[in-house]
């Protein structure tokens, strides 16, 4: 059983760290291209760490935003599953 929980933490913080970043990058990119924006918004948006420049540049509700919302909090919950086994990795 704590070799089934060791190996779910360690995958959970490779989907969080790979998967994650790489995911989150291309459901912005997708909307900054589809939406009007400026250059140097279209670059705010895509390079602003924890999706601040999606959040500032795009403040109104719709769809993809509820989306997006929701698979950053499922990627969020990974990284807290990866990042207890730091800690078990630091404490064992």
């Amino acid at each position: 059983m704590l070799s089934f929980l060791v190996g779910f933490m360690i995958d959970s913080f490779w989907i969080s760290l790979i998967g994650g970043t790489s995911f989150l990058f291309l459901l912005r990119l997708v909307v900054a291209v589809n939406s009007k924006v400026t250059i140097k918004q279209f670059l705010f948006v895509l390079f602003m760490p924890c999706s601040l420049g999606f959040y500032l540049t795009f403040p109104d509700s719709s769809r993809f935003k509820l989306i997006y919302q929701l698979i950053f909090v499922v990627f969020f919950l990974f990284t807290l599953i990866g990042s207890v086994f730091v800690f078990y990795t630091h404490f064992a």
